[in-house]
């Protein structure tokens, strides 16, 4: 293979990398609004009285809320995908809520793996891109 290709294919796979590397850094941003959002649902539940009804404003959207009566001993829909709910009462939803925040963390961190390792790659091959052009330049 010449110089001119061995170029052309250092290019070209480090235009792949490059596009990997952008989703897993996407991917990284997601989990880690997953993440963000259990642990305020497990916060709001966990801080919330279980033998007080409390007046809130439930946020429909638009600027627009509803005034809401929350009990502190009702029941959760908890969202387990597909768009199918089911009804947990306050110790199983805390539960459910630590387990998903578990595993959101241990995606998290193969994500962050998966970056780091992509980006040894994509630094590796930028690197020898410079030289095969720099080398490309003294021949000439």
């Amino acid at each position: 293979m010449s110089d001119e290709q061995d170029v052309q294919a250092l290019a070209y796979t480090a235009k792949v990398v490059e596009g990997y590397l952008n989703d897993i850094v996407a991917r990284e941003t997601l989990l880690s609004r997953l993440f963000m959002e259990h642990k305020a649902a497990l916060e709001a539940i966990e801080n919330l009285p279980e033998d007080v009804n409390i007046d809130c404003m439930l946020p429909i959207g638009g600027g627009v809320s509803i005034p809401v009566r929350v009990d502190g001993r009702t029941k959760y829909l908890v969202s387990v995908g597909a768009g199918v709910f089911l009804e947990k009462d306050r110790s199983d939803t805390i539960y459910y809520l630590n387990k998903r925040v578990q595993q959101i963390e241990q995606a998290l961190k193969t994500a962050s793996e998966q970056r780091q390792r992509l980006e040894g790659q994509f630094n590796a091959l930028q690197e020898k891109l410079r030289e095969k052009l720099a080398q490309e330049r003294q021949g000439s």
